[in-house]
């Protein structure tokens, strides 16, 4: 009989997509909150918190009180939207690093957040090809629905 092997340690992580709207006289555009992180150039990341079940009720009130703690918003909604737990995504099985399983949520706030603070990046900086305010956008029609084409032709759909 084999020996069972210790359980793998495991990390939640709560990711969050914060959208809010910019409003001028012409239209409304929704805004993602992403912060640059301290101490490093260039990149910017959405705001994620680890959860403690010693010290922490609930998933999503971890994620409102360390948002609000962090950039001083309140949450007016909060919608959790895909779990990742895939044990190839984070360390190998012989490693002493935990097991991450990441929770992603979407979030909305109020427009007056938007203007506190440059972290806020417009929605269709992050997906283009969503972006219909003046037609079809070039992406979409002239490089992804080609491409899906060559690419269900090539399969035979």
């Amino acid at each position: 009989m084999s020996a069972a092997k210790a359980p793998l340690p495991v990390t939640v992580e709560l990711s969050a997509v914060i959208v809010t709207l910019e409003s001028d006289a012409r239209q409304a555009r929704p805004m993602v909150l992403a912060p640059r992180p301290p101490g490093r150039a260039g990149g910017r990341d959405l705001p994620t918190a680890a959860f403690d079940p010693d010290r922490q009720r609930t998933l999503h009130q971890t994620l409102a009180d360390w948002v609000e703690e962090r950039t001083g918003l309140t949450l007016d909604y909060i919608e959790q939207l895909y779990t990742f737990g895939d044990p190839r995504r984070s360390a190998a099985r012989d490693s002493a690093e935990p097991h991450m399983v990441s929770i992603g949520y979407l979030a909305l706030t109020r427009p007056e957040a938007a203007q506190a603070t440059d972290d806020w990046i417009p929605w269709a900086h992050w997906f283009p090809w969503e972006d219909r305010r003046e037609g079809p956008p070039a992406i979409l029609t002239d490089v992804i629905l080609p491409r899906l084409s060559e690419w269900t032709t090539a399969s035979g759909s």
